[in-house]
Protein backbone atom coordinates (compact mmCIF):
# COMPACT_ATOMS: atom_id res chain seq x y z
CA UNK A 1 0.00 0.00 0.00
CA UNK A 2 2.51 2.20 0.99
CA UNK A 3 4.62 1.35 -2.84
CA UNK A 4 1.15 2.84 -4.47
CA UNK A 5 0.91 5.98 -1.87
CA UNK A 6 4.63 6.59 -2.96
CA UNK A 7 4.31 6.07 -6.88
CA UNK A 8 0.97 8.25 -6.94
CA UNK A 9 3.26 11.18 -5.33
CA UNK A 10 5.73 10.73 -7.60
CA UNK A 11 3.23 11.05 -10.19
CA UNK A 12 1.65 13.79 -9.04
CA UNK A 13 4.59 15.53 -8.72
CA UNK A 14 5.78 14.85 -12.30
CA UNK A 15 2.10 16.82 -13.59
CA UNK A 16 2.06 19.27 -10.92
CA UNK A 17 5.62 20.41 -10.36
CA UNK A 18 5.43 23.91 -11.60
CA UNK A 19 3.26 25.00 -8.66
CA UNK A 20 6.06 24.22 -6.16
CA UNK A 21 9.00 25.59 -8.14
CA UNK A 22 10.56 28.88 -8.48
CA UNK A 23 9.80 30.97 -11.83
CA UNK A 24 12.80 32.14 -12.75
CA UNK A 25 12.96 35.79 -14.63
CA UNK A 26 13.68 35.22 -18.60
CA UNK A 27 15.26 37.66 -20.91
CA UNK A 28 15.73 37.54 -24.72
CA UNK A 29 13.57 39.29 -27.53
CA UNK A 30 9.58 38.82 -27.72
CA UNK A 31 8.62 35.43 -29.13
CA UNK A 32 5.74 35.93 -31.52
CA UNK A 33 4.79 33.01 -33.43
CA UNK A 34 5.12 29.32 -33.55
CA UNK A 35 4.67 26.45 -35.77
CA UNK A 36 5.13 22.71 -35.75
CA UNK A 37 5.94 20.06 -38.44
CA UNK A 38 5.23 17.49 -36.04
CA UNK A 39 5.51 16.71 -32.42
CA UNK A 40 9.15 17.67 -31.79
CA UNK A 41 10.16 19.96 -34.65
CA UNK A 42 8.70 23.41 -34.47
CA UNK A 43 9.98 26.78 -36.01
CA UNK A 44 9.50 30.19 -33.70
CA UNK A 45 9.81 33.53 -35.08
CA UNK A 46 10.04 36.68 -33.22
CA UNK A 47 11.63 40.60 -32.73
CA UNK A 48 15.05 41.71 -33.78
CA UNK A 49 14.57 39.10 -37.39
CA UNK A 50 14.01 36.24 -34.64
CA UNK A 51 14.00 32.75 -36.03
CA UNK A 52 14.50 29.62 -33.95
CA UNK A 53 14.01 26.27 -34.82
CA UNK A 54 13.43 22.72 -32.53
CA UNK A 55 13.72 18.99 -33.26
CA UNK A 56 13.25 17.92 -29.70
CA UNK A 57 10.16 19.54 -28.69
CA UNK A 58 11.63 22.67 -27.65
CA UNK A 59 14.51 21.47 -25.28
CA UNK A 60 16.55 22.61 -27.52
CA UNK A 61 16.41 25.49 -30.31
CA UNK A 62 18.99 26.24 -33.02
CA UNK A 63 18.58 30.11 -34.40
CA UNK A 64 18.56 30.73 -37.88
CA UNK A 65 19.83 33.09 -39.92
CA UNK A 66 17.22 35.75 -41.28
CA UNK A 67 19.34 39.22 -42.21
CA UNK A 68 17.10 41.51 -41.08
CA UNK A 69 15.90 42.82 -37.66
CA UNK A 70 12.95 43.82 -38.52
CA UNK A 71 9.52 42.22 -36.22
CA UNK A 72 8.28 38.94 -37.43
CA UNK A 73 4.75 38.00 -36.20
CA UNK A 74 3.54 34.82 -38.27
CA UNK A 75 5.09 31.59 -39.99
CA UNK A 76 3.66 28.83 -42.15
CA UNK A 77 4.77 25.82 -43.89
CA UNK A 78 3.22 23.68 -46.72
CA UNK A 79 4.77 20.38 -48.40
CA UNK A 80 5.71 21.12 -51.79
CA UNK A 81 5.13 17.41 -53.40
CA UNK A 82 5.77 18.51 -57.08
CA UNK A 83 9.12 17.61 -56.67
CA UNK A 84 10.26 14.11 -56.64
CA UNK A 85 11.66 14.34 -53.46
CA UNK A 86 9.14 16.46 -51.29
CA UNK A 87 10.55 19.42 -49.24
CA UNK A 88 8.68 22.09 -47.18
CA UNK A 89 8.11 25.48 -48.23
CA UNK A 90 8.09 28.17 -45.25
CA UNK A 91 6.97 31.30 -45.08
CA UNK A 92 8.03 34.36 -41.67
CA UNK A 93 5.86 37.84 -42.26
CA UNK A 94 6.26 40.51 -40.04
CA UNK A 95 7.21 44.24 -39.73
CA UNK A 96 7.14 47.15 -42.87
CA UNK A 97 6.68 44.64 -45.46
CA UNK A 98 9.23 41.93 -44.60
CA UNK A 99 8.53 38.41 -45.81
CA UNK A 100 11.37 35.36 -45.35
CA UNK A 101 11.16 32.28 -47.45
CA UNK A 102 12.86 28.94 -46.85
CA UNK A 103 12.42 25.55 -49.20
CA UNK A 104 15.15 23.15 -47.43
CA UNK A 105 12.70 22.91 -43.96
CA UNK A 106 13.65 25.94 -42.41
CA UNK A 107 17.07 25.81 -41.94
CA UNK A 108 18.16 29.24 -44.28
CA UNK A 109 15.51 31.78 -45.19
CA UNK A 110 15.62 34.70 -48.28
CA UNK A 111 14.43 37.65 -47.82
CA UNK A 112 11.53 38.34 -50.46
CA UNK A 113 10.89 41.82 -51.98
CA UNK A 114 7.57 41.93 -52.37
CA UNK A 115 6.65 45.90 -53.07
CA UNK A 116 4.59 46.90 -49.77
CA UNK A 117 6.09 48.19 -46.34
CA UNK A 118 2.50 47.44 -44.55
CA UNK A 119 3.47 45.43 -41.50
CA UNK A 120 2.25 41.72 -42.25
CA UNK A 121 0.72 40.15 -39.11
CA UNK A 122 -0.38 36.70 -40.77
CA UNK A 123 -0.19 34.59 -43.51
CA UNK A 124 -1.66 31.28 -45.20
CA UNK A 125 -1.17 28.67 -47.73
CA UNK A 126 -3.79 27.12 -49.28
CA UNK A 127 -2.45 25.08 -51.57
CA UNK A 128 1.14 24.04 -52.38
CA UNK A 129 1.67 27.39 -54.84
CA UNK A 130 -0.96 29.71 -53.69
CA UNK A 131 -0.74 32.07 -50.39
CA UNK A 132 -2.28 34.98 -49.04
CA UNK A 133 -1.60 37.27 -46.10
CA UNK A 134 -2.98 39.96 -44.60
CA UNK A 135 -1.56 42.94 -42.14
CA UNK A 136 -1.86 46.66 -41.26
CA UNK A 137 -4.33 48.95 -43.01
CA UNK A 138 -6.27 46.49 -44.75
CA UNK A 139 -3.37 45.09 -46.54
CA UNK A 140 -4.31 42.04 -48.24
CA UNK A 141 -2.13 40.06 -50.49
CA UNK A 142 -1.54 36.36 -52.84
CA UNK A 143 0.69 34.63 -54.46
CA UNK A 144 0.10 32.17 -57.33
CA UNK A 145 3.65 31.10 -57.64
CA UNK A 146 5.07 29.64 -53.88
CA UNK A 147 5.40 32.82 -52.78
CA UNK A 148 8.20 34.24 -55.66
CA UNK A 149 6.00 37.16 -56.45
CA UNK A 150 2.77 38.91 -54.67
CA UNK A 151 -0.28 41.31 -56.08
CA UNK A 152 -2.60 43.52 -53.71
CA UNK A 153 -5.92 42.22 -53.59
CA UNK A 154 -8.81 44.93 -51.77
CA UNK A 155 -9.88 44.17 -48.88
CA UNK A 156 -12.57 47.07 -48.57
CA UNK A 157 -11.30 48.28 -45.37
CA UNK A 158 -8.20 50.53 -43.88
CA UNK A 159 -8.02 48.74 -40.20
CA UNK A 160 -5.04 46.76 -39.08
CA UNK A 161 -5.57 42.88 -39.99
CA UNK A 162 -4.09 40.72 -37.07
CA UNK A 163 -4.61 37.22 -38.66
CA UNK A 164 -5.81 35.16 -41.97
CA UNK A 165 -6.57 32.06 -42.16
CA UNK A 166 -8.52 29.61 -44.61
CA UNK A 167 -10.06 26.66 -44.47
CA UNK A 168 -12.12 23.92 -47.10
CA UNK A 169 -16.12 23.56 -46.53
CA UNK A 170 -17.08 20.40 -44.94
CA UNK A 171 -16.65 17.14 -47.27
CA UNK A 172 -16.47 19.90 -50.40
CA UNK A 173 -14.14 18.36 -53.08
CA UNK A 174 -13.35 21.46 -54.86
CA UNK A 175 -10.15 23.83 -55.06
CA UNK A 176 -12.23 27.03 -53.72
CA UNK A 177 -11.70 27.64 -49.69
CA UNK A 178 -13.40 30.05 -47.40
CA UNK A 179 -10.88 32.68 -46.19
CA UNK A 180 -11.05 34.89 -42.72
CA UNK A 181 -9.45 37.41 -41.60
CA UNK A 182 -9.34 39.49 -38.48
CA UNK A 183 -8.69 43.36 -37.27
CA UNK A 184 -8.88 46.15 -35.16
CA UNK A 185 -12.67 47.35 -33.87
CA UNK A 186 -14.09 44.02 -34.18
CA UNK A 187 -13.34 44.07 -38.45
CA UNK A 188 -14.31 40.00 -40.21
CA UNK A 189 -13.74 39.38 -43.77
CA UNK A 190 -14.42 36.47 -45.43
CA UNK A 191 -13.79 35.10 -49.08
CA UNK A 192 -15.01 32.47 -51.07
CA UNK A 193 -12.75 32.68 -54.14
CA UNK A 194 -9.35 31.62 -52.58
CA UNK A 195 -8.34 35.28 -51.20
CA UNK A 196 -9.41 36.94 -54.75
CA UNK A 197 -12.35 39.20 -53.26
CA UNK A 198 -13.58 40.01 -49.20
CA UNK A 199 -16.51 40.79 -47.84
CA UNK A 200 -17.34 42.09 -44.12
CA UNK A 201 -19.62 40.46 -41.85
CA UNK A 202 -21.37 41.46 -38.47
CA UNK A 203 -19.16 40.77 -35.26
CA UNK A 204 -21.21 41.93 -32.46
CA UNK A 205 -18.08 43.52 -31.23
CA UNK A 206 -15.75 46.77 -31.57
CA UNK A 207 -12.63 45.05 -30.10
CA UNK A 208 -9.74 44.66 -31.50
CA UNK A 209 -9.31 40.88 -32.89
CA UNK A 210 -5.66 39.70 -32.77
CA UNK A 211 -6.60 35.68 -33.59
CA UNK A 212 -8.49 33.04 -35.70
CA UNK A 213 -8.73 29.21 -35.23
CA UNK A 214 -10.83 26.75 -37.08
CA UNK A 215 -11.76 23.95 -34.85
CA UNK A 216 -13.63 21.61 -37.15
CA UNK A 217 -16.71 21.40 -39.42
CA UNK A 218 -18.07 24.90 -39.24
CA UNK A 219 -16.70 25.89 -36.22
CA UNK A 220 -14.83 28.84 -36.01
CA UNK A 221 -13.42 30.55 -32.98
CA UNK A 222 -11.81 34.17 -32.44
CA UNK A 223 -10.20 36.21 -29.81
CA UNK A 224 -8.88 39.45 -29.17
CA UNK A 225 -8.53 42.53 -26.45
CA UNK A 226 -10.01 42.24 -22.91
CA UNK A 227 -11.14 38.95 -23.28
CA UNK A 228 -13.14 38.72 -26.38
CA UNK A 229 -14.07 35.62 -27.73
CA UNK A 230 -16.18 35.04 -30.61
CA UNK A 231 -17.61 31.93 -31.88
CA UNK A 232 -18.79 31.05 -35.39
CA UNK A 233 -20.86 27.28 -35.86
CA UNK A 234 -21.63 28.23 -39.63
CA UNK A 235 -17.71 28.97 -41.04
CA UNK A 236 -17.52 32.84 -40.54
CA UNK A 237 -21.06 33.75 -41.73
CA UNK A 238 -22.60 35.24 -38.02
CA UNK A 239 -20.74 35.18 -34.69
CA UNK A 240 -21.70 34.85 -31.01
CA UNK A 241 -19.86 36.20 -28.12
CA UNK A 242 -18.30 33.67 -25.46
CA UNK A 243 -17.75 34.38 -22.10
CA UNK A 244 -14.27 33.68 -20.93
CA UNK A 245 -14.38 35.27 -17.21
CA UNK A 246 -10.83 37.54 -17.98
CA UNK A 247 -10.46 41.13 -19.26
CA UNK A 248 -7.03 40.76 -20.55
CA UNK A 249 -6.15 40.68 -24.22
CA UNK A 250 -6.13 37.32 -25.64
CA UNK A 251 -3.48 36.78 -28.50
CA UNK A 252 -3.76 33.17 -29.37
CA UNK A 253 -6.04 30.38 -29.60
CA UNK A 254 -5.93 26.77 -30.80
CA UNK A 255 -7.44 23.57 -30.77
CA UNK A 256 -5.40 20.27 -30.11
CA UNK A 257 -7.78 17.74 -29.73
CA UNK A 258 -11.45 17.18 -30.49
CA UNK A 259 -12.61 19.03 -27.29
CA UNK A 260 -9.48 20.55 -25.58
CA UNK A 261 -8.68 24.46 -26.63
CA UNK A 262 -5.98 26.24 -25.70
CA UNK A 263 -5.97 29.98 -25.31
CA UNK A 264 -2.97 32.35 -24.53
CA UNK A 265 -2.57 36.19 -23.99
CA UNK A 266 -1.56 39.33 -21.65
CA UNK A 267 0.34 38.72 -18.21
CA UNK A 268 0.43 35.20 -18.51
CA UNK A 269 -2.41 34.31 -19.28
CA UNK A 270 -3.68 30.32 -19.99
CA UNK A 271 -7.13 29.55 -20.97
CA UNK A 272 -7.86 25.62 -21.41
CA UNK A 273 -11.54 24.49 -22.55
CA UNK A 274 -12.54 20.73 -22.51
CA UNK A 275 -15.95 21.40 -24.39
CA UNK A 276 -14.55 22.49 -27.93
CA UNK A 277 -15.02 26.21 -26.70
CA UNK A 278 -18.31 26.56 -24.84
CA UNK A 279 -16.74 27.01 -21.65
CA UNK A 280 -12.83 27.95 -20.81
CA UNK A 281 -11.08 27.58 -16.86
CA UNK A 282 -8.44 29.85 -16.47
CA UNK A 283 -5.09 27.83 -15.69
CA UNK A 284 -2.05 28.77 -13.75
CA UNK A 285 0.66 29.76 -15.86
CA UNK A 286 3.62 30.77 -13.81
CA UNK A 287 4.48 33.89 -15.45
CA UNK A 288 3.30 37.05 -15.85
CA UNK A 289 4.84 37.94 -18.99
CA UNK A 290 2.62 38.16 -22.52
CA UNK A 291 2.09 35.24 -24.07
CA UNK A 292 1.64 35.82 -27.69
CA UNK A 293 1.26 32.37 -29.88
CA UNK A 294 0.36 28.94 -28.84
CA UNK A 295 0.84 25.52 -30.92
CA UNK A 296 0.88 21.80 -30.42
CA UNK A 297 2.53 19.02 -31.58
CA UNK A 298 0.25 16.41 -30.30
CA UNK A 299 -3.22 16.16 -28.21
CA UNK A 300 -0.67 16.29 -25.22
CA UNK A 301 2.06 18.17 -26.20
CA UNK A 302 1.79 21.89 -26.81
CA UNK A 303 4.26 25.34 -26.07
CA UNK A 304 3.46 28.78 -25.56
CA UNK A 305 5.92 31.51 -26.36
CA UNK A 306 6.06 35.60 -25.91
CA UNK A 307 7.41 38.44 -23.59
CA UNK A 308 11.02 38.56 -23.41
CA UNK A 309 11.56 34.96 -24.70
CA UNK A 310 9.25 33.35 -22.13
CA UNK A 311 8.92 29.61 -23.45
CA UNK A 312 6.38 27.55 -21.01
CA UNK A 313 5.40 23.53 -22.34
CA UNK A 314 2.71 21.13 -21.45
CA UNK A 315 3.12 17.66 -21.35
CA UNK A 316 -0.98 16.58 -20.40
CA UNK A 317 -3.07 18.81 -22.76
CA UNK A 318 -2.60 22.00 -20.93
CA UNK A 319 -3.50 21.26 -17.31
CA UNK A 320 0.16 22.21 -16.25
CA UNK A 321 2.79 24.07 -17.86
CA UNK A 322 6.78 24.24 -17.06
CA UNK A 323 8.53 27.46 -17.25
CA UNK A 324 11.58 26.60 -19.51
CA UNK A 325 14.10 27.89 -17.64
CA UNK A 326 13.03 25.11 -15.23
CA UNK A 327 15.50 22.83 -17.70
CA UNK A 328 18.49 24.63 -16.78
CA UNK A 329 19.90 22.83 -13.69
CA UNK A 330 21.92 25.82 -12.75
CA UNK A 331 19.36 27.94 -12.27
CA UNK A 332 18.20 27.98 -8.72
CA UNK A 333 20.11 24.88 -7.05
CA UNK A 334 20.88 25.55 -3.34
CA UNK A 335 22.92 23.76 -1.23
CA UNK A 336 20.28 21.93 0.92
CA UNK A 337 19.00 20.98 -2.95
CA UNK A 338 19.37 17.73 -5.05
CA UNK A 339 21.39 18.49 -8.33
CA UNK A 340 19.96 17.00 -11.93
CA UNK A 341 21.91 17.58 -14.63
CA UNK A 342 20.62 17.05 -18.20
CA UNK A 343 21.09 13.26 -19.49
CA UNK A 344 23.69 12.84 -21.91
CA UNK A 345 23.28 12.67 -24.71
CA UNK A 346 20.64 13.65 -25.29
CA UNK A 347 18.82 13.10 -27.73
CA UNK A 348 19.55 9.69 -27.22
CA UNK A 349 19.22 6.22 -28.86
CA UNK A 350 18.89 4.12 -27.30
CA UNK A 351 20.75 4.88 -24.08
CA UNK A 352 21.81 7.54 -22.07
CA UNK A 353 23.43 8.82 -18.52
CA UNK A 354 21.39 10.56 -15.96
CA UNK A 355 23.53 11.94 -13.07
CA UNK A 356 23.05 13.77 -10.17
CA UNK A 357 24.45 15.18 -6.58
CA UNK A 358 23.10 14.27 -3.41
CA UNK A 359 24.28 16.37 -0.66
CA UNK A 360 22.68 14.68 2.22
CA UNK A 361 22.14 10.90 3.35
CA UNK A 362 18.37 10.11 2.27
CA UNK A 363 16.24 7.47 0.25
CA UNK A 364 16.53 7.71 -3.27
CA UNK A 365 14.40 7.07 -6.19
CA UNK A 366 15.03 7.39 -10.06
CA UNK A 367 12.45 6.61 -12.03
CA UNK A 368 11.16 7.36 -16.23
CA UNK A 369 7.76 8.39 -17.20
CA UNK A 370 6.28 8.62 -20.62
CA UNK A 371 4.49 11.89 -21.36
CA UNK A 372 1.21 10.34 -20.08
CA UNK A 373 3.03 10.53 -16.95
CA UNK A 374 2.98 6.70 -16.86
CA UNK A 375 6.14 5.30 -14.91
CA UNK A 376 8.17 3.14 -17.48
CA UNK A 377 11.12 2.20 -15.59
CA UNK A 378 12.43 2.46 -11.91
CA UNK A 379 16.67 3.25 -12.24
CA UNK A 380 17.11 3.28 -8.30
CA UNK A 381 15.25 2.81 -5.45
CA UNK A 382 18.10 2.75 -2.19
CA UNK A 383 19.43 4.86 0.74
CA UNK A 384 22.24 6.70 -0.38
CA UNK A 385 25.12 8.83 1.25
CA UNK A 386 25.88 12.51 0.07
CA UNK A 387 27.46 12.06 -3.12
CA UNK A 388 27.02 12.09 -6.58
CA UNK A 389 25.68 9.41 -8.92
CA UNK A 390 25.00 8.23 -12.06
CA UNK A 391 22.80 5.70 -12.90
CA UNK A 392 21.91 4.00 -17.16
CA UNK A 393 18.58 4.32 -18.66
CA UNK A 394 18.59 1.78 -21.91
CA UNK A 395 15.24 2.90 -23.94
CA UNK A 396 15.79 -0.09 -27.02
CA UNK A 397 12.17 -0.85 -25.42
CA UNK A 398 10.34 2.16 -26.01
CA UNK A 399 9.31 4.07 -28.79
CA UNK A 400 10.63 7.57 -30.01
CA UNK A 401 9.45 10.42 -27.84
CA UNK A 402 9.89 12.67 -25.26
CA UNK A 403 10.41 11.30 -21.57
CA UNK A 404 10.36 12.08 -18.09
CA UNK A 405 12.81 11.53 -15.23
CA UNK A 406 12.47 12.51 -11.81
CA UNK A 407 15.22 11.89 -8.82
CA UNK A 408 13.39 11.92 -5.26
CA UNK A 409 15.11 12.41 -2.25
CA UNK A 410 13.16 13.04 1.08
CA UNK A 411 11.33 15.96 0.63
CA UNK A 412 12.98 17.10 -2.65
CA UNK A 413 12.02 15.86 -5.98
CA UNK A 414 13.52 17.04 -9.31
CA UNK A 415 12.26 16.43 -12.65
CA UNK A 416 13.88 17.08 -16.56
CA UNK A 417 12.98 16.26 -20.00
CA UNK A 418 14.94 14.02 -22.18
CA UNK A 419 14.09 13.07 -26.14
CA UNK A 420 14.70 9.01 -27.40
CA UNK A 421 14.79 9.54 -31.40
CA UNK A 422 15.03 5.85 -33.04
Amino acid sequence: MKTKKNSLIIVTSLLFILTFVKVYAQSGPNEHGIKFENEQTAVLVGQDGLIMRTVDGGLNWTTQTSNVTNVLYGTNSIMDYDEQDPYRIQLAVGENGVMLKSIDNGLTWILKDIGITQTLKGIDMITNSLYVAAGDEGIIIMSNDKGETWSSVSSGVTENLNDIMFVLYPYQVISASRGIVVGNNGTILISDDNGLTWSQVTSNTSETLNTIYFAYENLIFAAGNNGIMLKSNDLGNTWTIVETGVSEHIYDIKLISESVCLATGENGLILRSENAGSTWTEITSGVTTDLFTVNFGSSSFAMTAGENGTELYTTDGGLTWVNREVDNPVSGKTTNDIILSQNFPNPFNPATIISYELPFNANVSVKVYDMLGKEVRTLANSYQIAGSYSVAFDGSNLSSGIYFYTVSAGSFVKTMKMILTK
